[in-house]
């Protein structure tokens, strides 16, 4: 195997965006749609962790998406509801 092709470039590119995408909720409107909204992916994320053939990358999906949605309340926390939303 050549280590200059492993990981695959890709890879890093998905965990980014589960980052951006979990970080993004923060620009929905404040209320049950913002909330259902990191709920429900969590829950999309988290589905692929608890089946018998999970893999690292299953967790490493599950941990990036949660990061972002941590950043995401963090932001929401810091800012109040002074950041422009989607809406």
């Amino acid at each position: 195997m050549n280590s200059l092709l492993w990981p695959p470039p890709a890879l890093g590119l998905v965990y980014a965006g589960g980052l951006q995408l979990g970080a993004l909720t923060s620009a929905l409107p404040h209320g049950p749609a913002r909330t259902a909204a990191r709920a429900g992916l969590l829950a999309l994320a988290a589905g692929p962790v608890f089946r018998r053939e999970r893999t690292f990358t299953d967790a490493g999906h599950l941990a990036a998406l949660g990061t972002g949605v941590g950043l995401s309340l963090a932001f929401d926390y810091l800012s109040g509801r002074k950041h422009p939303k989607i809406g």
